[in-house]
């Protein structure tokens, strides 16, 4: 009797098959799901960041037979982001980038623990911002932060299917603490980080960490301005892990202190803060910076004026004392003739004003309205502004009920992904260096529309509503 010989090939006549078998081994891990399945995909097959993945960038799951499928199309997503070019404003600014890149790419290439999937939503996230009309440079990688951002967002991912966790903030969030550890849990306090000449060796970290650490308005958080840190040290004083002040030194004095705003002044909430740092470890300032203490001092002793006559005011009382014109509605509502902060040296916030109560019950806007630098998070009851919109570096990401603009709409450096229930934008659409999705139910648009490469809104989406050009800047 013959005894038939059984190829492997025969015998593992599935890559299924494969798999099991070799499992029953022990040769490789188990999958939390088969590799094959007999029809198309569907989504109670896929979990994890998998799963997440699909979700994020809507994957046609219908046309997958495997994980593998699923896979390879993540690959082919991956090599267009590989294969494009990041210039910024700076000539610099590509190289920079590009050699970050580098270093993602060969450490995901690397370590066989991370899918196609992960290596999606890591490059997508990181190269996200990365837009011509900035000098943003990626974060840097690191391996031990990087596996506890994926570890905590599959964990995430397998106990809410839905899921929608950002893969870039966590991550930033974890480098920042991985550079405060000093500051023990509360994460206040002062930070200094070295020069070229101070620690010549650790420069290239130094750099990051200056980086890592910097408020988004300064330009060390733009292209690693390595520039301060040649000759002298940065200090950057945290407030529960966020930077709150910048300050630089030159020939080993003070000489330039930065806010959050990066406006050259010292944030009256601060001053005392930096009194007493310079105080305690002699620092010696620029005559400059004498002179700007002294001016937050005066302000200080203004604004505590004014939080005394406004200590039980209205929302309609507020607005009347800083001269803006007021009208009430039949509703509850009323209108305001325009707005923003009550003065060029003062915020609302200084005032200790909580701006989403103060518009809470506003319903028309008849000039501008200008909310940069804002701490307003949406509109309740706005529908209408007169004038210009302009959103730029403020805390809004709902437009709420507002229906229309007069003017032009700014949308470029605002943290807004939707234009919501706005209908229409009578002048000029600004959606350049912005983070908006798409166009909402905008319905007409009455000039130009300014735009960059890195728009995820389509020129076919624009055409559909837009009366002018497509300007691309």
């Amino acid at each position: 009797m013959k005894i038939p010989i059984i190829s492997v090939n025969t015998y593992f006549n599935s890559p299924f098959q494969a798999h099991r078998n070799f499992s029953n081994l022990g040769l490789i891990r188990s999958l939390p799901y088969d590799t094959v399945s007999f029809g198309a995909m569907k989504k109670n097959e896929i979990n994890g960041i998998d799963l997440l993945v699909v979700n994020k960038f809507k994957a046609p799951i219908e046309k997958f037979h495997s994980i593998e499928d699923f896979h390879n199309w993540c690959n082919e997503r991956i090599a267009e982001i590989e294969h494009k070019n990041f210039p910024g404003r700076q000539e610099d600014t590509e190289y920079k980038r590009e050699n970050i890149l580098s270093e993602w790419e060969y450490l995901l290439k690397h370590e066989r623990k991370f899918t196609p999937a992960h290596k999606l939503l890591i490059l997508d996230e990181i190269t996200r911002d990365l837009s011509e009309n900035t000098d943003i440079l990626p974060p840097s990688p690191n391996k031990g932060v990087l596996e506890s951002t994926i570890h905590e967002i599959e964990n995430a991912a397998i106990k809410n299917r839905k899921c929608q966790i950002s893969f870039l903030k966590l991550y930033n969030e974890k480098m920042q603490s991985s550079y405060t550890k000093e500051l023990g849990k509360n994460k206040t306090g002062w930070i200094v980080i070295p020069s070229k000449e101070s620690d010549y060796k650790h420069f290239e970290n130094n750099v990051r960490k200056l980086n890592a650490l910097s408020c988004k308005t300064w330009c060390t958080k733009d292209a690693g301005d390595c520039a301060k840190l040649e000759n002298d040290d940065f200090h950057i004083y945290l407030e529960n892990g966020k930077p709150k002040i910048g300050m630089v030194f030159k020939d080993g004095k003070i000489s330039e202190i930065q806010g959050e705003l990066n406006d050259y002044k010292i944030p009256v909430d601060y001053v005392d803060t930096v009194k007493r740092y310079i105080k305690k470890n002699r620092h010696r300032i620029t005559t400059d910076i004498y002179q700007k203490i002294k001016e937050s001092e005066r302000l200080t002793t203004r604004i505590e004026q004014i939080k005394k006559d406004l200590e039980y005011a209205t929302p309609i009382e507020i607005f009347n004392y800083f001269e803006f014109e007021t009208s009430e509605n039949e509703d509850g509502t009323f209108n305001i003739s325009h707005y923003e902060q009550p003065d060029f040296d003062i915020s609302f916030s200084d005032l200790g004003i909580n701006e989403n109560k103060l518009i809470e019950n506003v319903k028309e806007i008849h000039y501008d309205g200008d909310f940069r630098n804002s701490r307003i998070k949406g509109f309740k009851n706005l529908k209408f502004i007169g004038g210009d919109a302009l959103f730029h570096n403020s805390s809004i990401v709902d437009l709420g009920s507002l229906e229309y603009i007069a003017g032009d709409a700014h949308f470029e450096g605002s943290n807004i992904v939707s234009t919501g229930n706005l209908k229409t934008v009578d002048i000029d659409l600004h959606i350049w260096n912005s983070k908006l999705k798409n166009l909402g139910n905008i319905e007409c648009i009455g000039c130009d529309v300014y735009t960059d490469s890195n728009s995820k809104i389509s020129e076919e989406e624009i055409r559909k509503v837009c009366s002018g050009e497509i300007i691309e800047m």
